[in-house]
């Protein structure tokens, strides 16, 4: 596997921090992984990361890329990723609907990886407080643990 795309509905919350913390745990494989985030929506983009996000990352260690701003889904990235990862159902069934054929099996829930979480959503804790935060980094912690078992 060389590289695997996260996506959330507007790419400032889950999936900035899906590949942070992806990047985190990754560090101990023996290859190097490219990881990356997109969104489905386009109301957020070229917007950075949101700063609570951000800030709760970061008190766990994990650090979300300062220079990110949101981008859209693009065609050819069904092409390049080896793995597209969803937040949620709402979003895989989008990108499932947007994906070539041929590329589909590569969409995928990222909770699909999870022991505690398998299969839920990840809810999206924009303008939320602290503990919609928390609770969305446990699952995508728990689902990165999950996946990087399995490469």
């Amino acid at each position: 596997m060389k590289a695997v795309l996260f996506v959330c509905l507007g790419s400032i919350c889950r999936s900035p921090a899906m590949t942070a913390i992806f990047n985190k745990k990754a560090e101990k494989l023996s290859q190097k992984i490219e990881a990356k985030n997109r969104a489905v929506a386009h109301w957020s983009l070229g917007y950075p990361p949101f700063p609570k996000m951000v800030e709760i990352c970061a008190k766990k260690g994990y650090v979300i890329d300062s220079t990110l701003h949101s981008e859209l889904i693009r065609h050819d990235d069904f092409e390049y990723y080896d793995l597209v990862l969803a937040a949620d159902r709402s979003v895989k069934e989008r990108l499932y609907g947007f994906a070539p054929e041929n590329h589909r099996k590569k969409v995928k829930l990222l909770t699909s990886y999870s022991e505690k979480f398998h299969d839920q959503d990840i809810p999206d804790p924009y303008e939320k407080g602290d503990q919609a935060f928390e609770l969305a980094i446990t699952m995508i912690e728990d689902s990165i643990d999950g996946l990087l078992k399995q490469l």
